[in-house]
């Protein structure tokens, strides 16, 4: 600009028009009516414009400001005003576009944050395929115009009004990565996807997965699954959609698969899924012998089996070494035919108490798998109280003197007890309060869970396991000491696998836990015998170990800090070493437990 405005000496107004100053002594009439993205220029402005003969000679039109653009967002837009950009954004993407020409500013955006931002902005805006029809024109830096389109919400249209769909997909790896390609591109070349997966070594395989993890559907994935060129998603499934709320592509295939098992709440799937299938299996026998759907399938069958309570799929678990050793399925393999053959659960509970501990000391199963708390959940109160430990809801319903009946978890009030059955949901996730309601085994009292019943002593008595492990070793060798279990000579009626036939064992079935000894030799506390338990008050969770608590009851019964001992001395005064943090306290008590995953004082 050579000048604009100014007042006008002889209308005593401000001039409307001014002059550009073209290279040489030329220079070009403007009006401000011809302003595309500005209300006023100023002398050194420089503007793009195009030249048109008027009734004064020749004269600018369609006059576009040009701002001094740096690396940084507020030079960017200075001095241009919210509402201009709103009125004029189509304007303002021939600046944007200069300066996105400039070598290398294109090259370097993913360095400059809000600008980046910003043109996204600008991307996912209703002037979003112009501008990426333009920056195309000027621009044969694709890559970087790939990955500035990534993401946006109209993602899958810009990569086409760019005319990157209209490449191959090895001229686009070569050009973008994998990383940079939507889905709907992904999809539309599956096959060709398929064959170059197929040329890659197994970690080049992954390794590609990876990258094109959050550009492929499920339908995709599966599609590749069935192809035999990836792997179960466990494998190259990223963490993409905890913030989405989405399921991954793990669970999804979880779900897919128990679909095909019950034939219910059945994941949808692109019609050329049902193509792969079909072309890849010749029945459902074979789909389920697939190395990937196998792994997935094979739970689900087994469930279904013990649903229809078909006893055949005991021999498939202990067959199984996976599992075998998985808590969920060591589990109910063991309860479920104890109560299917017709024992009562006084002597169930005695054989599988025994059967858990054995399981636990000799490391068959680890008490701390995800697996044990899908049997046993865990409850927002507990989670709360003890945020140093998980540990499963043992919830029981308690009638008070005064005011409404209510579920107490260890003392405290619980809003959503996980052991009330539940026989709605689909058996695939049944808890043990599930499994063992659907087998018959059910409350007392209907809808009233009481510390007598079964299932409640089941989870009472993992979360003590959990907390006492540790405490458990020998003080003088260290190795963990061995339950001097007492035992109850049992007839077990029990399923034969090999037969299905129920037979009559008699076996020694330990029923109480609570005296341990270290048992190896040459140890100085070799054969020696310390109880070990918790606190009978119910307020009070203190532990109970002979070798640092001497003094005892008249009962015979040792008396905890708190002042509890036994029933009979209930009402002696028991607030002695109280404290106000429960949590606090549980900690410090098991702070060496194994379980113990996280810490949190409050």
């Amino acid at each position: 600009m050579k000048w604009f405005g100014g007042n006008n000496s002889k209308t005593g107004r401000v001039n409307d028009f001014g002059f550009i100053e073209l290279e040489g002594d030329e220079s070009v009439f403007v009006h401000k009516s011809s302003f595309e993205n500005c209300k006023s220029l100023e002398e050194g402005d420089l503007v793009l414009f195009t030249k048109a003969n008027g009734k004064k000679g020749v004269q600018a039109q369609s006059v576009t400001k040009l701002y001094a653009f740096e690396d940084n967002f507020l030079s960017l837009l200075s001095g241009v005003s919210d509402d201009e950009l709103k009125q004029c954004r189509a304007a303002s993407i021939a600046p944007i576009l200069v300066y996105l020409s400039q070598e290398p500013t294109l090259k370097t955006l993913h360095n400059n944050v809000p600008f980046k931002s910003f043109l996204k902005g600008l991307c996912q805006s209703e002037f979003g395929k112009q501008f990426i029809v333009e920056l195309s024109s000027i621009s044969a830096n694709k890559k970087s115009i790939a990955a500035l389109i990534c993401g946006c919400k109209n993602w899958e249209d810009l990569f086409g009004e760019a005319g990157f769909s209209k490449e191959s997909l090895t001229d686009c790896i070569s050009s973008f990565g994998y990383e940079l390609l939507p889905p709907s591109y992904v999809t539309g070349n599956l096959t060709f996807l398929s064959e170059h997966l197929q040329m890659l070594s197994e970690v080049e395989r992954i390794n590609t997965l990876q990258k094109l993890n959050k550009s492929l559907s499920f339908s995709a994935a599966l599609y590749l699954i069935f192809r035999n060129v990836a792997p179960h998603p466990e494998l190259w499934d990223i963490e993409r959609t905890q913030s989405s709320g989405e399921l991954s592509l793990s669970e999804l295939l979880k779900r897919f698969v128990e679909g095909t098992v019950t034939r219910q709440n059945q994941v949808e799937v692109d019609e050329f899924v049902r193509d792969a299938y079909k072309a890849r299996f010749n029945s459902f026998s074979d789909y389920c012998q697939h190395p990937v759907i196998a792994a997935v399938i094979k739970p689900c069958l087994i469930k279904r089996k013990m649903f229809m309570k078909d006893m055949s799929f005991i021999a498939e678990v202990q067959g199984d070494s996976t599992l075998w050793h998985d808590p969920e399925m060591w589990f109910l393999s063991e309860v479920l035919p104890l109560i299917f053959a017709g024992n009562n659960q006084d002597d169930t509970e005695k054989v599988i108490l025994h059967k858990l501990w054995e399981a636990l000391l000799s490391k068959h199963i680890d008490i701390d798998h995800p697996s044990t708390f899908k049997l046993f959940p865990q409850c927002s109160t507990l989670e709360y109280r003890y945020s140093h430990i998980d540990l499963s809801c043992e919830a029981f319903h308690w009638t008070p003197k005064e005011g409404e009946a209510r579920f107490l978890c260890r003392s405290k009030e619980c809003y959503d007890p996980q052991v009330m059955p539940d026989l709605t949901k689909s058996y695939f996730e049944y808890s043990a309060f599930d499994w063992l309601a659907h087998y018959g085994i059910n409350y007392a009292v209907e809808k009233a869970p009481s510390k007598r019943d079964f299932s409640i002593k089941l989870a009472g008595y993992m979360n003590r396991i959990r907390e006492l492990h540790s405490r458990l070793n020998c003080r003088c060798c260290g190795n963990l000491m061995m339950p001097d279990m007492k035992y109850a000579r049992v007839e077990v009626k029990s399923i034969d696998p090999s037969t299905k036939q129920v037979v009559i064992t008699p076996v020694n079935a330990a029923y109480r836990l609570t005296v341990f000894s270290c048992n190896t030799e040459g140890c100085k506390e070799f054969g020696h015998r310390y109880y070990i338990n918790h606190c009978l008050h119910y307020k009070c969770h203190e532990l109970i170990d002979s070798r640092d608590i001497k003094d005892k009851c008249s009962e015979g019964r040792y008396i905890c800090s708190c002042g509890a001992c036994c029933p009979r001395h209930t009402d002696r005064d028991q607030t002695i070493g109280e404290l106000h943090n429960a949590s606090y306290k549980h900690h410090e008590l098991y702070k060496n437990s194994p379980s113990i995953q996280r810490v949190r004082r409050c």
